[in-house]
């Protein structure tokens, strides 16, 4: 099977239909080019990671985006996407655009049901009052949202008591996210609302499962596995480190100091990348691999440390309250696991939604990988 047969082939059936009417022809492609695209996209994409295993491994890089949750592995894969793949397609915009509606839906209905459970008074007229009601436990459909189920977020968005509390995202348990929608919720739910490039990026969903993607940049396939960093989806990163990997991206959350995993609520988020990182660099299979540590969500850095004490949630820290020796920080207890392993890493500071700083810093990883793969074809020390 080649790109050819994948693209151009017929079955003989069809070759034997008589040809359709112009105004038949149109019909057809509105209804079904889209289809077809995303069909022969899937099949290409296929084709080529099937041809990418037997390749010459010289022109083959397989990368491991390895991090805890939350880290932004996905929105790091989403801006490779836009820059050396083909974006986005209108299946995947399609797909965005309703789970982004009912991401806005859901939180706003979380920050209604505080809102009750502080007893507090919304203050609007009679019709606010009675939608957040009905809002706070409205249930979504297989459908996804209904007009009942906008018509109820935009007036409850137009009320100031909402306003004022969506400024409270973090407190209220809210992902960072839920602050870019807020803005713009106006447009986000209007029935023609189709996600744009920002949205699809700044939008987060756990990973649940591993992907596989090929990218062909400067003439070499770069095949970036993402898994899900939760912490009872880890055992399954064993048998891709088994391979042989050409190096490995590993993404954390610097802002992170403050927050708690989701899952053991008593283990800093910042201490389990650490550990994390430790493991990772300590993997045998790996030993002869170099790993760039993306330090995202760089953007959230300069908010928190305005309002927590780094000292109060990381108790080995002996730096000042300042961003710059926090980083640096960071940055040597990266260096310091991997000399204890002898393993070279390299660091990053980025914001995976910033399409300019992820252009500066794929570049950079590109360049770093495509000099180490030079020798050995692969990673050496």
């Amino acid at each position: 099977m080649d790109l050819k047969t994948l693209s151009l082939s017929k079955s003989s059936s069809q070759e034997e239909q008589p040809y359709p009417s112009v105004v038949e022809q149109l019909k057809a492609e509105t209804a079904t080019e889209k289809k077809d695209k995303a069909r022969r996209s899937r099949e290409i994409d296929a084709y080529l990671k099937e041809e990418a295993s037997k390749m010459d491994p010289r022109n083959h890089l397989t990368i491991l985006l390895l991090g805890p949750g939350d880290s932004g592995k996905s929105t790091v894969l989403k801006q490779m996407t836009l820059l050396h793949g083909n974006g986005f397609t209108d299946e995947d915009r399609d797909k965005h655009s309703r789970q982004i509606q009912e991401f806005v839906f859901v939180n706003i209905q979380r920050i209604v049901r505080h809102i009750h459970k502080e007893r507090l008074e919304w203050g609007e007229s009679l019709p606010v009052t009675l939608a957040a009601k009905e809002l706070e436990t409205l249930e979504l459909t297989e459908e996804g949202l209904t007009d009942k189920h906008t018509q109820l977020v935009l007036t409850i968005a137009s009320c100031h008591l909402f306003q004022a509390k969506a400024q409270e995202w973090e407190t209220l348990g809210l992902h960072s996210s839920a602050e870019y929608f807020f803005k713009d919720i106006k447009s986000i739910m209007a029935k023609d609302y189709k996600a744009k490039d920002k949205d699809i990026l700044n939008f987060r969903k756990k990973t649940e499962y591993i992907s596989e993607t090929i990218f062909e940049i400067e003439k070499k396939f770069w095949h970036i596995i993402d898994v899900a960093g939760q912490k009872d989806k880890r055992s399954r990163w064993t048998s891709y480190m088994e391979k042989r990997v050409s190096g490995v991206m590993y993404v954390f959350s610097c802002a992170a100091y403050n927050e708690q995993m989701e899952e053991e609520q008593q283990t800093n988020r910042i201490m389990d990348a650490l550990t994390l990182f430790a493991v990772i660099a300590s993997d045998k299979m790996l030993k002869l691999t170099s790993i760039i540590a993306l330090f995202n969500k760089y953007d959230l850095l300069e908010y928190k440390i305005s309002k927590y004490k780094i000292k109060d949630y990381l108790k080995n820290y002996t730096g000042i309250q300042q961003k710059r020796q926090y980083v640096e920080w960071l940055q040597d207890q990266f260096y310091n696991i991997g000399k204890e392993r002898n393993v070279k890493v390299y660091t990053h500071k980025t914001t995976a939604t910033d399409r300019t700083l992820m252009r500066n810093v794929i570049d950079s990883v590109k360049d770093n990988m495509l000099r180490m793969a030079t020798k050995d074809y692969g990673f050496t020390q």
